[in-house]
């Protein structure tokens, strides 16, 4: 793809930052940037627009507002191509739109758009730790995230549910069901080509296994160990990432966690996420068997930024923010729901609605070895809450094509009115910070329960 020079270059870098932006919006933030360099007016920047659209590197859909003609241009995957290539001059441009658009913003250094998606520079990805915030060894928050553009490629997921064998439960149950999983997991990759195959939550056991927390810490193990391994071959024979759901053996005889294991195609673990909010029955500190993890994850994949959380974690709008704002795309969603379908595909649309993320849910199904009989319902939904994937009952997997370019054209799904709005970027931040003691004071339902 051939494009004219630096200025075409300059308007890519710029949507690079800005994100879907009008024309209007891309000629204001460049008119200071520029600092004369261009003629940056309308009849210089639109046909320098339209050559980029006709070259591919950029897209444009009309904005949907009733007597106007304005459109966004949004960059594509042949731009952000485009940019990886020139990437010494993008990340010059790239400080300078984050300078000049958080000087007209009143200093924040935010700009509008969602400039805070992916990498410093495109492509940039393998240079860089495949985990943040919790990697396979764990770690400390690393700070808040950069300001990335997205780099999520269009790939194939699938969310596969399967049952637990019946107890009792035992290490010989967790290496069975490992291996049974990773037999349904190739049979899955077979039929779909899936390159991220989401698993239930806990499925080495089974949610309710009916044992204390010291017995249940002797059956498991540590992760990497023998309640990944089975998931590990199979992820490094397919050449596929996988989410396996696994109780995980902590640091002390009796310290259990509810734990998301990201494996890579190479059969390593690239994350491991330890559930933050275990239900009520589950919380060792009520009673039950988990301990919560404290940390978010998002790991960095080939296939784009990979958040996780688990079940019931689902129900807090806060942690699933949190890590759309540290650059996930996709949010995968282990879980062994136990309420009602109508609950499961609330929270599973609201959370990819609520950040504009794709969400990949796989409950758990059949009967765990405590008895709880559980409803399935695995599914894919899309940044605008539409769910375009959904299992029944059965075990059986779901899949579906999750693509970066088409994810928010449009504002209701199949509609010819185009997305104009992005809740990241869009969230009112003075607010959140004179209120910020009140998100993080106690509080409680005012309703007896």
């Amino acid at each position: 793809m051939e494009t004219s020079g630096q200025l075409d270059l300059l308007l890519l870098a710029a949507l690079a930052r800005l994100g879907p932006a009008h024309g209007y919006a891309v000629i204001g933030a460049l008119r200071t940037l520029s600092g004369g360099a261009f003629d940056l007016a309308e009849g210089t920047v639109y046909p320098a627009l339209h050559r980029l659209e006709r070259a591919g590197a950029v897209t444009s859909v009309g904005d949907g507002r009733t007597g106007r003609r304005r459109r966004v241009y949004r960059l594509t995957t042949a731009g952000t191509v485009l940019l990886a290539g020139r990437r010494d001059r993008w990340a010059r441009f790239a400080a300078a739109v984050d300078r000049t658009v958080g000087a007209d913003r009143g200093g924040t250094g935010a700009a509008p758009g969602r400039h805070r998606r992916g990498p410093a520079v495109p492509g940039a990805a393998a240079a860089r730790p495949r985990a943040s915030s919790t990697g396979a060894a764990g770690g400390r928050p690393r700070g808040p995230p950069r300001p990335y553009p997205r780099c999520m490629r269009a790939f194939t997921a699938a969310a596969l549910q399967v049952a637990p064998l019946p107890g009792p439960v035992t290490s010989h149950l967790v290496t069975e069901n490992g291996v049974r999983a990773a037999g349904w997991a190739r049979r899955c990759v077979e039929a779909t080509g899936a390159e991220l195959v989401v698993l239930p939550e806990t499925a080495s056991t089974g949610f309710v296994t009916g044992l204390s927390a010291e017995h249940l810490w002797d059956v498991v193990s540590t992760v990497p160990g023998p309640v990944t391994e089975p998931l590990q071959e199979v992820a490094r024979e397919l050449g596929v990432h996988l989410v396996w759901g696994t109780y995980e053996r902590g640091e002390g005889r009796g310290v259990v966690h509810n734990s998301s294991v990201l494996i890579g195609p190479a059969g390593d673990v690239l994350g491991v996420y330890r559930k933050t909010h275990p239900f009520a029955t589950e919380l060792r500190s009520r009673g039950g068997w988990v301990t919560p993890g404290d940390e978010v994850s998002v790991i960095e994949t080939p296939l784009g930024r990979i958040g996780q959380i688990i079940c019931f974690d689902g129900d807090y709008p806060e942690l699933s923010r949190v890590t759309a704002v540290r650059g996930a795309e996709v949010i995968v969603r282990p879980s062994a729901l136990l309420r009602s379908a109508d609950i499961w595909e609330l929270t599973n649309r609201a959370r990819a609605y609520d950040n504009h993320v794709f969400v990949v849910g796989a409950n758990a199904t059949g009967v765990d070895p405590a008895g709880t009989i559980y409803f399935g319902n695995s599914m894919i939904v899309t940044p605008i809450a539409e769910v375009v994937a959904r299992a029944s009952s059965h075990e059986c997997w779901v899949s579906a094509r999750l693509d970066p370019a088409t994810a928010l054209t449009s504002l209701t799904p199949g509609s010819g009115v185009g997305q104009v709005f992005d809740h990241l970027a869009d969230r009112n931040l003075d607010l959140l910070r004179r209120y910020a003691a009140d998100l993080q004071a106690p509080a409680k339902t005012p309703f007896p329960h």
